[in-house]
This record gives C-alpha cells, structure tokens and sequence, in this order.
C-alpha cells in the first residue's frame, strides 16, 4: 500500500513541478527565498564575529591598554560594520561568540589574544563585503522579479498554446480576418488588413 501511495504522490509531484518550471520560469522566485535565507545567516554569523570582537578587545584593555598600536589596521567603529550588515545592538546581544575564540578569550598572552584579533577582523570584514554583494544580488534580482510580474509573455505564450492545442486559434483567426474584411469594404474597398501579411 505504501508504495503505490508514494508512486501515487511522486507523479502528481513530479508533473506539478515540471508544468511550474516550465511556465514562465518560477523558479526564480524560490531562489530569492534562498537568497533570503544566506543573508540571514550571513547577518547571524557577522553579529557573532562582532560580539567576539567586543569581548575580546575588553581583554586586550585589561592586558595592554595600548594594545592597538601593535596592530596595523585602521580600526572601524562597531557601529558602521553594524550599519553595513543591516545589525542592531539586540542582535549583537543575542549573539553567541566563537568557539574557536574560546582559548583567546581565557588567555593571559598578548600575543595570543591578538592573533585571534587579527583572524577576526579579517573574517568579520569578508562578512560584511559578502553581505553587502548579496544584498546587491538582491536588489538587483528583485527588480527582475517585479519587471517578470509585469511581463504577460508567457501568459499570452501558454493561452496561445492552449488555443492551438484545442483547435479554437484557428477559429479566432478566421474570425479576425473575416470582421477585417467586412471593416474593409464598408470603408470603401481599400486595402483589407491581412491577418498573415507576405
């Protein structure tokens, strides 16, 4: 019984999903879903690496108050790498930090500590450049969408289609051009329209 049932559901699926791709290309529509949902965890990840951060340069206060001159990078404020990752301050402090920071945030060493400072820094920046490329994507994509929205091609491609396959389009066809013919000689004979011109 089980089987039958399964065979059953996998046809009905099987043909559901290939008349959906077929028609007008949906499936981009399911891919901006999924585009959603690595923003989000791009969001998810960079709050993270920022939380560490935080946690983290409070131990390099404690062990080095000048600690930032041993580094050569041009420290960004917190709050513009939240701004270019589309974070507030809940997020951040829902956040957990990284494991892998563990053993850094524990340490005495200077040196240790800022070594996983460094890691961070450069993982925290690829996150905030990588979401500020996916939200681009996904502007860009979403105008495609509205654009599609507003695109009858494929509607009018599958009527058409339907019609043709129901024997009525020539119908429709033949009846065009004989109201074309009849407009033409009440306008005097002129020349008539032609339904398909040479």
């Amino acid at each position: 019984m089980t089987g039958s049932y399964t065979d059953d559901w996998l046809s009905v699926a099987q043909i559901n999903i290939s008349s959906r791709i077929s028609y007008g290309e949906q499936t981009h529509f399911n891919l901006m879903v999924l585009r959603d949902d690595l923003l989000s965890d791009l969001k998810l990840k960079a709050a993270g690496v920022i939380k560490t951060l935080v946690v983290l340069e409070r131990k390099l206060d404690e062990l080095n108050a000048e600690w930032q001159a041993f580094t050569e990078e041009k420290i960004r404020s917190r709050e513009e790498i939240m701004s270019s990752c589309g974070l507030q301050q809940a997020d951040i402090d829902k956040a957990k930090t990284i494991e892998s920071a563990a053993a850094a945030l524990q340490s005495s060493s200077l040196e240790g500590s800022l070594k996983m400072w460094h890691e961070l820094y450069e993982v925290r920046d690829q996150l905030e450049n990588e979401y500020m490329e996916e939200l681009s994507n996904l502007e860009e994509n979403k105008d495609i969408v509205d654009r599609r929205l507003h695109d009858l091609t494929p509607d009018i491609y599958h009527a058409i289609n339907a019609l043709s396959r129901d024997g009525a389009l020539k119908e429709i066809v033949m009846g065009v051009a004989a109201a074309a013919e009849e407009v033409s000689e009440v306008n005097g004979g002129g020349e008539g329209w032609e339904v398909f011109p040479q």
